[in-house]
């Protein structure tokens, strides 16, 4: 090996470790990649099991799914979306309907407070998640969940449907 590798002048030993290590960059990016969205495909799929599990129509899978996606294309790294998709599955698990949680997810922040396309993860965003999680376990109705999440003063008011409470959760 030693042989091979003195035939070649420091400049093309250099290029040559570039190309490789450009391929390999290549490589490793491609196979990252995959794998999150093969996780993400899972994440989706358990979440549909559960949803079927708790006995939920097709309108609610569909209206819950399309609220994650819309809300959660902006994560890092797929982050955001497995944040939302966490809350969607804490909501169902207890009780939520379809329709509420699509109200919930709708009134988070779609994108990071922060400016640029390489803006760090939104704490600010992790902080209002852990906020929904804890006041769903202390059972706040969904109306209340949203009224709190508008309050926050960096995040823009949106329009939210106004809906008959629901008192009948599981």
């Amino acid at each position: 090996m030693g042989d091979i590798l003195s035939k070649f002048d420091s400049g093309d030993f250099i290029g040559l470790v570039a190309v490789i290590g450009g391929f390999l960059v290549a490589a490793i990016y491609l196979i990252v990649d995959q794998w999150r969205r093969v996780r993400l495909t899972e994440m989706e799929a358990a979440l549909k099991q559960q949803m079927l599990d708790k006995g939920m129509s097709a309108v609610d899978i569909e209206q819950v799914l399309r609220a994650s996606r819309k809300s959660g294309k902006k994560g890092a790294a797929g982050k955001e979306t497995s944040d939302k998709s966490s809350l969607a599955n804490n909501l169902i698990e207890n009780g939520y309907e379809g329709q509420d949680i699509e109200r919930v997810l709708k009134a988070l922040p779609d994108q990071p407070n922060r400016p640029g396309p390489e803006a760090p993860r939104d704490s600010a965003l992790e902080g209002k998640i852990a906020l929904v999680e804890k006041m769903v376990e202390n059972g706040y109705e969904v109306d209340d969940i949203i009224r709190i999440l508008n309050a926050f003063p960096d995040q823009p008011q949106r329009p939210v449907e106004e809906k008959e409470p629901v008192t009948n959760r599981a």
